[in-house]
């Protein structure tokens, strides 16, 4: 998805993964406190895990930017494939692929 409008002086948004890997925080809860500041960020989809525990993967994401909301998604289990626009939208690329 293209973004026509960025954000010339957002913060970086390679430092979500880098917070998140340095936090002690879950998934869930990293995601809950990106939402607080997602707007500060051009559009970004991102996925949390912690592989050593059992706590729930989520993908958050502020795509399309002028969206009123941030959206936390629960990933399940599975094969996923992540795009530009939201977790589980359509894409010509995705269709294209599927079995």
């Amino acid at each position: 998805m293209l973004e026509l409008r960025t954000l010339p002086e957002a913060k970086s948004r390679g430092d979500l993964p880098v917070r998140f890997l340095e936090s002690a925080k879950s998934p869930k809860e990293f995601a809950e406190e990106v939402v607080k500041e997602a707007n500060q960020y051009n559009g970004f989809n991102l996925i949390l895990a912690d592989l050593s525990s059992k706590a729930m993967m989520v993908c958050i994401s502020n795509r399309p930017k002028g969206e009123p909301t941030t959206v936390i998604q629960e990933v399940s289990p599975g094969i996923h494939v992540l795009t530009n626009a939201k977790l589980d939208t359509p894409w010509h690329k995705v269709t294209k692929f599927e079995v």
